[in-house]
């Protein structure tokens, strides 16, 4: 694994020219993203992609990254910041830059943007822009309102239909995502880039340990979209463990999670490391998600991997990925999300029901291969839309 100075005197990891496509990846390690970027980053190595990661935003160098050194993949930090955060404006433009430089130094087949800000920077390699979530949705979803203007959102406006209308191809993980992402930049604010849903996947190994009677929910407790705190009361028909960071990066105590003491049966049980995780969901029966704005919901996914019955908010997304292999809570409803849990903490045989069919789903329509076979079908019709674009 390269890291930025280490392999030439650029800084830029140097690729061996081989004749295998090579895909550049831009990422974050502040949530999804980075695990987005690790399964899709790991089966193109599968299929003899060479891989190199940007990392852009907060990054303690080499966290989480021991996958990257396994499978061949370089990861570069470009530093910068993301456009998501507020005063970050100027970090972003070092970091578009340095992506530039990036680009024109290894000449990848792909660029495959995560941000709306990678996108913009109009590196000179045929563009797909994936959005994950989007800040515009999260407030109408959250706020139930437009976000107000300021100079921030201004900012952060603006990136987001660069990106948009710089990628020949955008990507979101499903389809109630990109109906979000239309309604917030009025039909995708680009200049005729198509749209296109591919859901997440992942790999790895699937069933679950021996289940330790709690439940457990994962997520930003800073982030008002992920709803934790409706959690975090006492009376649960079973334990709650939360995981989770409970302050924004870059932001301070500006954007904290300060609840006060955990109430009886509830405990935040910290920022946990991928083993940890794994290790939490593989004890929980029941793996809750309260989310008001989630475009796809990872952790669920992850959840099932490990064999826990889902509890979900009743919100498009959740229902569009999971249908009838989880149950439901009336939206945003701490009472009615209390009846539903003691439901399933008393019924042991719908439980595992659940978990089984949660586990069938996500073999069946989230796995690692089915969203790598996908990505590359739509990297072919970026690459052969950049031909086009380069013969006229």
């Amino acid at each position: 694994m390269a890291w930025a100075g280490e392999a030439a005197e650029s800084g830029f990891p140097m690729g061996d020219h081989e004749a295998s496509p090579h895909i550049v990846i831009t990422s974050d390690a502040v949530g999804g993203v980075w695990t987005h970027t690790r399964e899709l980053a790991v089966g193109l190595r599968h299929r003899g992609w060479r891989v190199t990661v940007a990392v852009f935003g907060p990054w303690a160098g080499g966290q989480g990254s021991a996958w990257a050194e396994a499978c061949g993949v370089t990861v570069w930090h470009g530093g910068g910041g993301l456009e998501w955060m507020a005063g970050a404006e100027e970090e972003v433009a070092a970091g578009q830059q340095r992506l530039r430089e990036l680009v024109q130094a290894l000449r990848p087949d792909v660029l495959h943007a995560n941000q709306f800000a990678a996108a913009a920077a109009r590196a000179p390699a045929a563009c797909l822009l994936a959005v994950h979530s989007d800040v515009v949705s999260w407030w109408r979803a959250v706020q139930g309102c437009a976000p107000p203007c300021t100079r921030f959102t201004a900012f952060y406006e603006g990136m987001a239909r660069a990106g948009l209308a710089a990628a020949s191809l955008v990507v979101t993980p499903t389809a109630a995502a990109r109906d979000g992402l239309r309604a917030s930049f009025h039909n995708n604010g680009s200049s005729g880039g198509e749209l296109a849903v591919i859901p997440n996947g992942m790999g790895g190994e699937w069933g679950g340990a021996k289940k330790r009677g709690y439940a457990a929910a994962a997520g930003r407790l800073w982030d008002e979209g992920k709803q934790l705190r409706i959690l975090w009361r006492s009376g649960w028909a079973l334990p709650v463990r939360i995981a989770g960071p409970r302050e924004a990066p870059g932001n301070g105590a500006a954007a904290r999670a300060d609840w006060g003491p955990a109430p009886p049966g509830v405990q935040w049980v910290g920022n946990l490391a991928p083993p940890d995780m794994q290790r939490l969901l593989a004890g929980a029966e029941v793996f809750i998600v309260p989310s008001r704005y989630e475009p796809f919901g990872l952790g669920a996914l992850e959840a099932a991997r490990h064999g826990c019955a889902l509890l979900l908010n009743d919100i498009p997304s959740l229902r569009e990925v999971w249908g009838d292999a989880a149950a439901y809570f009336a939206r945003d409803d701490a009472v009615a999300l209390g009846r539903e849990l003691q439901q399933l903490a008393a019924q042991p045989s719908r439980r595992q029901r659940l978990a089984r069919a949660a586990a069938r789903r996500a073999r069946e329509r989230y796995g690692r291969e089915l969203m790598v076979r996908r990505y590359l079908a739509a990297y072919a019709r970026v690459m052969g839309n950049a031909r086009a674009g380069a013969r006229a």
